[in-house]
């Protein structure tokens, strides 16, 4: 009874993993999760982009209309919402910057520097 026991429990300690078939289930839920992550990022950016449109039309009807009291709170909501945009999956390089809505990249190499002879 007490080998069983024992047995039984180096069996649930024993890595998952070992089993090939294991091996094949998490491997198929690894690329899974891996697409689901991308498609839900595509997603969110997606409606983040009709949303960012909507407050632009609503900012240029606001401002045509000559409400700028409305103007300036939906401005100052469009800027919050571009910077939550910039947080949404960047797909910028690092060391880049933004300037208005412009990404640039900053390149530090010695090699792209010209130098004075």
């Amino acid at each position: 009874m007490r080998y069983a026991l024992l047995l039984s429990l180096a069996m649930i300690a024993a890595d998952p993993v070992e089993d090939p078939a294991a091996k094949l289930l998490e491997s198929s839920y690894q690329t899974v999760a891996q697409k689901a992550d991308t498609d839900a990022t595509k997603l969110k950016k997606v409606a983040n982009e009709k949303r960012l449109k909507g407050y632009r039309d609503l900012l240029k009807t606001a401002t045509k209309a000559g409400d700028f009291k409305r103007a300036t709170t939906i401005q100052a909501r469009l800027v919050e919402l571009e910077e939550e945009k910039d947080a949404i999956g960047a797909d910028r390089p690092a060391g880049s910057v933004r300037h208005g809505n412009h990404t640039y990249l900053l390149v530090t190499d010695e090699l792209s520097r010209t130098r004075p002879q």
